[in-house]
């Protein structure tokens, strides 16, 4: 049987019209959930920002394997542009831990098998009446078994440019690290500026 012009049209029409309607289905799902999913992206990319700008070291819940008293303070003196001094900060270093579980940024970090973490605790003391960045990982060095090396801390807070942030008259607790060996049986901490009096101090845990 043959089909006349008009049928043949009619026919066309018919098997191409779902195809049509899925088209315009699937623009309106696109229209309706484009502007959805880019709030999401950057509200929850905003967020995952702000928290991993802090760039937090901070100790987990996990069993101290060991720990030492440490209670030396370091002088910090603080000038301003013109090299007029403002005042001076005191850093007060009060123990060492080794730990083999650590949160980093809000994630937990395990020690590898065989290593743990050298954690080092700090209160950072301001009494000026501005905030003031310390590089604190400038201020350590650990010697590992009388080895000739001095290793500056892997581990630390400091934002890249302005080191840890203390506000005007507070107090700030932070921390240091290093990754260390479970048998390294001889750990030296040298606490001081690096242009300035410093301290070696046998970590006996």
């Amino acid at each position: 049987m043959r089909l006349s012009r008009h049928q043949l049209l009619q026919l066309n029409k018919i098997k191409y019209l779902p195809g049509k309607k899925w088209f315009k289905v699937a623009s309106m799902v696109v229209v309706i959930l484009l502007p959805i999913w880019l709030i999401y992206r950057w509200w929850g990319g905003s967020q995952n920002n702000v928290n991993g700008s802090t760039s937090e070291v901070l100790s987990s819940n996990s069993q101290i394997l060991a720990s030492t008293p440490i209670n030396v303070n370091v002088p910090i003196p603080v000038l301003d542009a013109k090299g007029v001094s403002l005042g001076v900060m005191t850093m007060m270093v009060t123990d060492a831990e080794k730990r083999d579980e650590i949160i980093v940024q809000g994630k937990k970090a395990n020690a590898l098998e065989g290593r743990d973490f050298l954690i080092v605790n700090l209160k950072i003391i301001n009494p000026i009446a501005s905030g003031v960045g310390v590089k604190t990982r400038n201020y350590f060095r650990l010697n590992v078994n009388g080895s000739s090396d001095w290793l500056a801390p892997d581990i630390h807070n400091d934002k890249e440019d302005n080191g840890v942030e203390v506000q005007a008259l507070s107090t700030k607790n932070t921390r240091i690290g290093f990754p260390i060996n479970e048998t390294d049986n001889s750990l030296i901490l040298q606490i001081g500026p690096i242009e300035g009096e410093k301290q070696q101090v046998p970590l006996l845990f």
